[in-house]
């Protein structure tokens, strides 16, 4: 028995092996793109330098990437980033694990939003951390919820929006209102934006970034979704003061860097390349 036997599993892994390859119609257990980086980009990174590309990146990621990246977050988001605020990550997930690895205690209390992505939760776990479900809040953002899980010590809050699994875009007031809670009581928000393109019903997606000047707020985006790249293994995160040294002891550890041709393809994308993601 090791760190991981009180983690929970994987849940879409556990079904699928009980289904045992069984085809189903309609499968909604995970957010795979149906599209994939458009064939111009590919082509343009093939004509690379294949032995520069072999190569390890700085840990933070190539300089150019995260230009690009400051500047679509100042352009699209709203967040006055710089490069020197911006890590590549091998894809969302991984910037979560070391978002919280670099912000919350071990046994310290970290809020999520019910229903939860699964793999925060047991990032929580992982780490030693004590997960404080907040319950539904019925279509709205639970801020009594996570009042109570601040008063109790809640050391981080974790929003992901548009929401997975639901896919519910929270408003901007509500998302204002989160951040004030937060600032109030010293805690970080980890703010999971990986579907920040795919909204709904008119609602438009906020970075609470954006409304607070960053102070607090770690904010995690992913390439896999609006530009097919699931397979490449590229994300990245927006970060406050203080907590760089930790977010590199953790990426250094772990993985050193994203994948170099992958962050290249990142990088022809997000400058060449937007819009997103095909919506037909």
């Amino acid at each position: 028995m090791g760190l991981m036997e009180d983690v929970m599993p994987p849940p879409i892994v556990k079904l699928k092996r009980e289904l045992g390859g069984e085809r189903t119609e309609v499968d909604l257990s995970q957010g795979v793109p149906f599209f994939s980086p458009p064939k111009e980009a590919l082509e343009a990174l093939f004509k690379e330098d294949l032995h520069a590309l072999s190569r390890y990146t700085p840990d933070e990621g190539l300089p150019s990437l995260r230009e690009a990246v400051a500047e679509k977050l100042r352009s699209e988001n709203g967040i006055h980033a710089a490069e020197g605020e911006v890590m590549i990550t091998p894809g969302a997930n991984y910037a979560f694990f070391i978002a919280l690895s670099a912000t919350v205690r071990r046994g310290g209390r970290v809020a999520l939003l019910a229903p939860y992505y699964f793999n925060h939760l047991m990032a929580v776990q992982i780490l030693g951390g004590v997960p404080h479900i907040v319950p539904w809040g019925g279509g709205r953002l639970n801020l009594e919820g996570v009042e109570e899980a601040l008063d109790k010590g809640a050391e981080a809050v974790v929003l992901v929006n548009p929401s997975n699994p639901t896919g519910l875009t929270f408003t901007r007031q509500e998302v204002k209102a989160l951040l004030e809670l937060t600032e109030q009581r010293g805690a970080y928000l980890l703010s999971d934006e990986t579907y920040e393109h795919f909204t709904f019903s008119g609602r438009k997606h906020t970075s609470p970034a954006a409304l607070s000047g960053g102070n607090g707020v770690v904010s995690i985006f992913s390439m896999s979704k609006s530009f097919g790249m699931g397979g490449w293994r590229v994300g990245y995160l927006h970060y406050p003061q203080g907590i760089e040294g930790d977010l590199l002891k953790a990426q250094d550890t772990v993985g050193i860097c994203s994948p170099n041709p992958s962050q290249r393809l990142a990088e022809i994308l997000l400058r060449e390349h937007s819009p997103h993601y095909p919506r037909s």
